[in-house]
């Protein structure tokens, strides 16, 4: 594994980006297309949260009924898991077929905490660091819902891409997500976009105010 967490995160949000490019390009240009596939795969050999990326990619190409690329989004997370932990399986014990137990093993684990303490977890987790992030963050929603702000269908694809991954992540694993409240960090791409925007037309805001009192 290159990496945890961190480089999981920088190479899907490339990816992601890449692939919102390809949806807002006229020509559906491939190169955006590749490029994003090319990173998922750099962040699907780094760890579990960017195999979640499948969901999202599967319904868009069943939306526009690319059922070629509806496969290779599942099969490229499914191949890429048995390659890599099947090899680290072979090269522990011997045996390839150890990934499947692996899953099996998840699935069957006995719960460490309670849910709700997970989430009482994560949210203290949010409101301690992100707390005025998500100030701008509301501001943005706000905007974006009341129609001030016209969003592309690429970077509504980025969003909630991201609430996607977060969400699963924690759902699927909330039995470690309660000890490990850092992974809420996969939000913050869609978060911080959001609030990137608020931020922007706030200062435009304050500068044009500044800019015409000097006038004045």
């Amino acid at each position: 594994m290159p990496g945890y967490q961190t480089i999981t995160l920088l190479f899907l949000i490339i990816s992601v980006f890449y692939f919102s490019k390809f949806i807002d390009s006229e020509t559906k240009n491939k190169k955006f297309l590749f490029l994003s596939i090319f990173f998922w795969f750099l962040s699907l050999i780094s760890d579990w949260p960017a195999y979640f990326f499948a969901i999202p990619l599967f319904f868009y190409f069943l939306k526009i009924r690319n059922i070629f690329f509806c496969v290779l989004s599942i099969l490229l997370p499914i191949l890429t898991y048995f390659l890599l932990v099947g090899y680290d399986s072979y090269v522990v014990s011997g045996n390839f077929y150890n990934p499947i137990g692996r899953l099996l093993s998840l699935a069957n684990s006995d719960p460490v905490q309670p849910i709700d303490i997970t989430i009482k977890n994560i949210l203290k987790w949010f409101l301690r660091n992100y707390r005025f992030v998500l100030i701008f963050f509301l501001i943005g929603l706000y905007l974006i819902n009341t129609k001030k702000i016209k969003l592309s269908a690429g970077n509504h694809f980025f969003i909630n891409t991201f609430f996607v991954v977060g969400s699963l992540n924690i759902i699927i694993f909330y039995n470690w997500a309660g000890t490990h409240s850092f992974w809420s960090y996969y939000f913050l791409p869609s978060i911080v976009f959001i609030s990137s925007i608020s931020t922007k037309i706030i200062l435009e805001k304050i500068l044009d105010f500044k800019t015409k009192n000097l006038f004045i």
